[in-house]
């Protein structure tokens, strides 16, 4: 994963599992929306969804959220667009990117070179790692030690 700090960076400091951390979540697959919409705020995240990257790059620059996730391939503007006006702007340039893809094969490849991108899931991905994933990338901490005194 590349540079996990860059999700701890500019004000993404490991928090408390009990607070909620906000997730903006781009695709224009309305399914795959209200599957990460669901598994996500169960997972005690606030989520937002847009249907197309216009309305996710919108949502972004409102909401400057610790994590993004956003497909690569959308009607309008594609992730890759999506990602470089993030990086172009100082208040999203930091927030880590997990790029969602179908064709993961050739799209990963485009989505490489943005730096923000620091990782790439291919559909169908599996909830419960994006969620590990996301929990990484926003600076949670479990609250439960993982030792015995």
């Amino acid at each position: 994963m590349r540079e996990m700090a860059r999700g701890l960076a500019k004000g993404n400091y490991p928090m408390e599992a009990s607070e909620q951390p906000c997730v903006v979540v781009v695709d224009d697959e309305q399914p795959v929306l209200d599957v990460m919409r669901l598994k996500l705020n169960a997972a005690g995240f606030d989520v937002h969804v847009a249907t197309n990257g216009h309305d996710g790059w919108a949502l972004i620059q409102q909401l400057e959220p610790r994590v993004a996730i956003i497909d690569y391939y959308m009607a309008d503007i594609n992730g890759v667009e999506v990602c470089q006006r993030m990086l172009d702007h100082e208040a999203t340039a930091d927030i880590p990117v997990i790029a969602i893809t179908s064709k993961y094969e050739t799209q990963a490849q485009d989505m490489q070179a943005m730096e923000n991108v620091v990782e790439f899931v291919p559909k169908p991905f599996s909830s419960r790692k994006l969620i590990s994933l996301v929990r990484k990338l926003a600076g949670i901490m479990d609250p439960t030690p993982r030792w015995s005194d």
